[in-house]
C-alpha cells in the first residue's frame, strides 16, 4: 500500500521545522549578542571579559568596531 499524502506532508513539515529552527534561533542569538555588545549590557565586574568576547568575535561596541 502506498504512503498516504498526509504522512508525506507531515514528515516534510517536520523536516522543514527541524532544519529551520537552528537557523532562526541563531539569527536571534546573533542579534541579541550584537545588541549586548553595543549597549554594554553586562555586570560591571565582568566588563573586561565581555569586551574581550566582543573583540574576539568582531562585534561592535560603544567604542566602535573592534
Amino acid at each position: 500500500m502506498p504512503t498516504s499524502y498526509k504522512t508525506v506532508l507531515t514528515v516534510a513539515t517536520y523536516g522543514v521545522v527541524l532544519l529551520s529552527t537552528p537557523l532562526v534561533a541563531g539569527h536571534f542569538i546573533e542579534k541579541a549578542t550584537r545588541t549586548q555588545c553595543l549597549a554594554h549590557d553586562w555586570p560591571t565586574h565582568l566588563h573586561q571579559n565581555h569586551l574581550d568576547f566582543c573583540k574576539e568575535f568582531g562585534y561592535p561596541t560603544k567604542q566602535g568596531q573592534l
